[in-house]
């Protein structure tokens, strides 16, 4: 709905200045925009917080998992670790990808019509003398009391503030527009005041306003386009209507729409890609793809269909596992010193990334050495037992004797001389088993199996 243009009727409310009720909405429209650079910066602050601190979880899950390996706490806690990753990476990419480029769109978006406003505000306020004045209290009285801070007894900081992490909520300003806005109506006495308190910013003409001769070339927009100064001759202000934003098109009044706009896209950290829910598995589509991933090696797995891998571990619903997971982590402690972390240094109170990625590190490397000194042990083993088998086997001279052992087989198909206890290889292997460790760790797909 474009803005509706109200056309003079009372000679007297040409080119005089605004009233309180007409100027007011500024003041408190450039208080709240002093607080959105500080808002924005809480806001992406408190976002980026919610990621780390679930890195920092996921972290923290992996070395507990690391520490209690083939327990059901760490099969526990190596999923919730996967959830945490994976949720972190969705915040990161909220930030990256929207939250961050929103934030500064907002903050440049509120920063340029504060400055407009501003510039109007210290200027109107400052262009006055004895009745006259373009800032008007009641009736045709001229604001007198001006410090950039308040206007009379009404706030009104025009200048900018610091910014902080400090959230504000904002009064007025809202993503459908300016709630404290006046009725655009100003066909006299609305805006402006109604005799005596003439103002030269507020005319077009050279007798009244700022032409040298004859009128301005052109419409003067003031505060971001919220008021119009008509090229013509003197005519009342047209009012923008802050209330709609959808009547914003004028390209002068731009600043305005834009910010509303902005506004709407403000970075929230409530937004659902920051949140930890890992107390609700059974519900989240996240964790039902990774629980499909790892145990069925399909993201694309139902609830249903992942529910007995589920709730093996975490029951019908996660809420309890959940904090007893987490509680259980948090209050693990590790044994001995390493990565320069004290003996007894509890999981939960480590926080710094350093600290964090150098005990994880640790803990992995240790995995894979003892993983290699397995191997070779078992593969040692398997040396020594064909060894021994053959020899055992040679040694053997009776047929009954020999047919009766696990490894061995008679040769009758040789002649008498070699005729023999041999080792058997398909005999061997029919009564090899799978071999298990005491750590319960499969390494590498590589199948270790030991005789009878």
């Amino acid at each position: 709905m474009l803005a509706v243009f109200h056309a003079q009727n009372t000679e007297a409310a040409q080119n005089m200045g605004v009233l309180k009720k007409s100027w007011k909405p500024l003041c408190e429209a450039t208080a709240d925009l002093n607080a959105i650079p500080s808002n924005v910066n809480a806001n992406l602050k408190t976002a980026t917080t919610k990621v780390m601190n679930m890195l920092q979880e996921a972290i923290r899950a992996g070395i507990y998992a690391k520490l209690h390996e083939g327990s059901k706490p760490a099969k526990q806690a190596t999923i919730v670790q996967a959830y945490l990753t994976s949720a972190a990476m969705a915040g990161l990419q909220q930030l990256t990808t929207k939250d961050i480029t929103h934030g500064i769109d907002l903050v440049a978006k509120a920063t340029y019509l504060k400055g407009d406003v501003d510039t109007f505000l210290n200027l109107a306020a400052k262009v006055k003398q004895s009745t006259e004045g373009c800032l008007v209290t009641t009736g045709s009285t001229v604001l007198e009391r001006w410090d950039k801070k308040t206007a009379g007894d009404t706030p009104c900081p025009t200048t900018l503030q610091a910014t902080t992490s400090a959230f504000t909520a904002l009064q007025k300003l809202t993503t459908t527009g300016h709630s404290g806005a006046p009725a655009t109506t100003n066909s006299g006495h609305e805006h402006q005041a109604s005799a005596t308190a003439a103002c030269r910013l507020f005319s077009a003409t050279n007798t009244n306003g700022l032409a040298k001769s004859a009128q301005i070339g052109d419409d003067i927009y003031w505060a971001g386009g919220y008021y119009k100064v008509a090229r013509t001759s003197d005519s009342t202000l047209t009012i923008a209507d802050l209330k709609n934003p959808d009547s914003l098109n004028d390209p002068d009044r731009k600043p305005w729409k834009d910010l509303f706009t902005a506004l709407a896209k403000e970075p929230k950290p409530t937004h659902g890609s920051y949140g930890n829910i890992t107390e609700k598995l059974q519900d989240n589509n996240r964790a039902t793809s990774l629980i499909g991933r790892i145990y069925k090696n399909d993201g694309s797995k139902t609830k249903e269909d992942v529910k007995t891998d589920r709730t093996a571990l975490f029951g019908d619903t996660s809420a309890d596992q959940h904090r007893k997971i987490f509680g259980i982590i948090n209050d693990d402690k590790i044994t001995t010193k390493m990565a320069e972390l004290a003996a007894g240094t509890q999981l939960g109170t480590i926080t710094d990334g350093n600290d964090l990625a150098a005990l994880l590190a640790v803990l992995e490397l240790a995995s894979m050495d003892e993983v290699q000194a397995l191997k070779k042990k078992l593969e040692e083993q398997k040396d020594q037992q064909q060894t021994v088998t053959e020899d055992t086997c040679n040694n053997i001279k009776q047929e009954a004797d020999c047919n009766k052992t696990a490894r061995c087989s008679f040769n009758k198909t040789e002649t008498d001389s070699n005729k023999k206890c041999q080792f058997d290889a398909k005999k061997s292997n029919s009564n090899r088993f799978p071999c298990s460790t005491s750590s319960s760790r499969r390494i590498n797909n590589w199948v270790c199996s030991a005789q009878r």
